[in-house]
């Protein structure tokens, strides 16, 4: 009997997982951005605290690297990820919400814009 228990939930996880890849083909994505049904962005980040100065430093087909003078504690970097990703991409602090990654270098944040284009243009020009 627990391998059929275990077996429901395994089915049950299959059939959540195929529910997000059919929401996800029918969203445009571009490297580490990625634009959401309700006209927002998501972008992936990739973030290295303590650094001497905030900046992105990197744009690959997964992630959007960013270095962030924060340091990872009490939610320091967090925050800073927020205002400075604001700042970088020209949009209202409230604009922006990290969505994933509290506690993670590997942070997901989205973007109150649907300029997927202007976006894109404006993180690639930021790399150092």
């Amino acid at each position: 009997m627990a391998k059929n228990k275990g077996n429901k939930k395994d089915k049950g996880n299959a059939k959540g997982n195929n529910k997000g890849n059919e929401k996800e083909s029918n969203e445009i994505k571009r490297g580490p951005i990625q634009m959401l049904k309700d006209n927002t962005l998501r972008i992936q980040l990739q973030v290295k605290p303590n650094a001497q100065i905030s900046q992105v430093i990197e744009y690959t087909n997964d992630y959007v690297g960013v270095q962030l003078s924060a340091p990872p504690k009490d939610g320091e970097a967090n925050t800073e990820c927020v205002k400075y990703m604001a700042e970088a991409l020209g949009v209202k602090k409230s604009e922006v919400s990290l969505i994933g990654g509290m506690k993670s270098r590997e942070k997901v944040i989205r973007v109150e814009t649907s300029d997927i284009d202007g976006i894109e243009k404006r993180l690639k020009s930021l790399v150092n």
